[in-house]
């Protein structure tokens, strides 16, 4: 999530006024996909007003199942899934606990950062944007 909203903002600073960039990913995952779109707009001044997203064009929607961008979603906690230890003697393995969060609010404290790298592993920038305006851009 951090490296594709470097490699947007990136992008971003470098467009010419009037410019058109497009963001891809090769992930299913909001957090690479909506997450990052939703919380770059939001940083950058002027918001919504500053950047327009474009529908694809029709003979592109015709061609490829095309979907709606999500405009909800849970984010994990860093661990979700992961192997925590394994027993040689069994060769069982048990995984950490599966959280998932719906807001910010909900992350612990250990688990919290902040955009700037610091702390935990879940951002603010994760969750789903509660701007109405940033909400219709992703749809």
């Amino acid at each position: 999530h951090r490296l594709q909203r470097k490699i947007l903002r990136r992008g971003l600073e470098l467009l010419k006024p009037g410019g058109i960039i497009v963001y891809s990913t090769c992930s299913l995952n909001p957090l690479e996909n909506e997450a990052v779109l939703a919380s770059v707009i939001d940083d950058i001044d002027g918001g919504v007003d500053a950047v327009e997203i474009i529908p694809l064009p029709d003979f592109v929607i015709e061609k490829c199942n095309v979907f709606d961008g999500l405009d909800s979603w849970m984010v994990p906690n860093s661990k979700f899934g992961k192997v925590k230890s394994s027993n040689k003697k069994d060769g069982k393995s048990t995984t950490c606990q599966r959280k998932m969060y719906n807001k910010f609010d909900d992350v612990p404290k250990e688990e919290k950062g902040c955009e700037k790298g610091k702390g935990g592993t879940i951002n603010p920038s994760m969750f789903p944007p509660v701007s109405p305006e940033i909400l219709k851009q992703l749809r």
